[in-house]
């Protein structure tokens, strides 16, 4: 991954942000949008627990299991405010939540996932580094493997994740992304909205030995002898939005969204040697939930996004790696002097 690449898509990234805050002024400007209904000019504080993960899984079209390996992933507790253009929110580990390292070993990162919200136009960009995995599934190819006694740990793999996309809604006027994930608008009644969506990504994945665990090498042998790859995706997606609102404040928001990428991948094998590829035609897919109750004065809930690439190493055999978050959340709104 060239080192112009990846501060193209940092630049881009700000000015994504930059363009925001003007969007984000006029709709300040309409205390209601049709169905929508905004608490922009309140400081929305929240409590909230957070648990971000980025796994990846080896699939051979010889064998029906894939291969799944996880990060040790953890819970933080932050603390967050919107009010007006401006929002910030900090978490923390909390040793006590995540006392799991000797049976899933320890897992080094950073992790930073963003979503910025206009009336039409979502976007969302994400930079992930990830260090020490484990094998999830063994107990799929060794039936007398007890998960619950020991794991692999791979504290060699490691990652990098780096993404930015947006995502225009049609139906601005009655959906409302905010309503759903940020909780500062409320969506009044039932509605939804056709998307569409752009989206350029780069993946990176390096380990000391072969990424397929000893003993199913055969089982995969396009990957045996693959110990690193990298990937650069440009493409779209398409789907649909709905929150169902069965009340005053009550709602419960799915959304799909799926597309393709032209891909181009080079990987490493176990000599060093970079092996470059041909450009390829991969997938993509996005998903989002969000339940919860949003009142004038408080709000909670919980929300899950996920986001998931296809890498096409071989016709047989595919990469796939997969990121985003989980998060639950109870906020209080309060009228500041002068409004």
């Amino acid at each position: 991954m060239e080192t112009g690449l990846k501060r193209t898509i940092v630049v881009a990234v700000c000015i994504c942000a930059f363009l925001q805050s003007f969007a984000c002024e006029v709709d300040s400007l309409r205390a209601v949008r049709c169905n929508i209904e905004t608490y922009v000019n309140k400081l929305n504080v929240q409590f909230y627990g957070i648990s971000k993960f980025n796994n990846f899984e080896i699939s051979s079209g010889t064998h029906n299991n894939d291969i799944r390996f996880n990060p040790n992933e953890n819970l933080n507790l932050g603390l967050g405010f919107n009010y007006k253009l401006l929002g910030f929110g900090a978490a923390i580990n909390f040793g006590f939540l995540n006392n799991d390292q000797e049976r899933f070993g320890a897992t080094k990162s950073l992790d930073m996932q963003m979503d910025i919200f206009t009336r039409k136009i979502l976007y969302s960009a994400n930079l992930q580094y990830y260090q020490g995995y484990y094998w999830q599934n063994p107990d799929d190819f060794f039936h007398n493997w007890s998960v619950k006694d020991s794991m692999l740990i791979r504290p060699d793999i490691k990652t990098l994740t780096l993404g930015i996309n947006g995502i225009y809604i049609f139906n601005s006027s009655n959906f409302s992304f905010k309503a759903a994930f940020q909780n500062t608008e409320r969506q009044l009644a039932s509605a939804g909205s056709w998307l569409l969506a752009g989206k350029l990504s780069v993946y990176g994945i390096a380990a000391d030995s072969s990424l397929v665990p000893y003993g199913l090498k055969e089982l995969y042998p396009s990957v045996k002898e693959i110990k690193g790859l990298s990937a650069i995706n440009m493409g779209g997606a398409g789907g649909y939005a709905y929150t169902y609102v069965p009340g005053e404040y009550f709602y419960f928001n799915a959304t799909l969204l799926a597309g393709f990428n032209l891909q181009s991948v080079s990987r490493i094998n176990l000599a060093g040697e970079n092996i470059g590829g041909k450009c390829r035609i991969s997938s993509n897919a996005q998903f989002r939930i969000a339940i919860g109750c949003n009142k004038p004065k408080y709000y909670y809930g919980f929300s899950v996004t996920a986001d998931s690439y296809s890498i096409k190493n071989a016709s047989e055999t595919d990469f796939k790696y997969n990121y985003g978050r989980i998060r639950f959340f109870y906020g209080r709104r309060f009228n500041l002097k002068g409004n």
